[in-house]
């Protein structure tokens, strides 16, 4: 059981390849939020890069770290966020972004429910 209530809403799945070294929107949140329910970070070409996830606001600055410049090995999935823990939750209009420290090493999938509109 968790701790957290998730909303009710569509699920969608997240897939993202960070293709270069620079930040990449992996979600923005509609107009009623979202709640980002799964996120795995996988490395995928035997490397070690680092990652950044941040949250943003609506205006673009950043408002949270989810990690700051993590370490990665070869081959590992990171689980962000697992079903029962901590999920992210994102205002309406805040983004996910993600970084890598070189490009094509790294794939993030998940996913994220979106609550009905009111």
């Amino acid at each position: 059981m968790s701790l957290f209530s998730y909303p009710v809403g569509r699920e969608t799945p997240i897939y993202k390849q960070l293709a270069d070294a620079s930040y990449a929107e992996v979600l923005t949140a509609g107009r009623n939020g979202a709640t980002i329910v799964s996120l795995s970070v996988n490395e995928i070409a035997g490397a070690t890069p680092t990652i950044v996830l941040e949250i943003r606001n609506a205006a673009g600055s950043v408002v949270a770290r989810r990690a700051n410049a993590r370490s990665m090995t070869a081959r590992e999935n990171w689980g962000a966020i697992v079903l029962g823990g901590t999920p992210i939750v994102l205002l309406g209009g805040y983004s996910l972004y993600a970084k890598a420290s070189a490009g094509n090493q790294i794939d993030i999938d998940g996913v994220y429910i979106e609550p009905p509109g009111r």
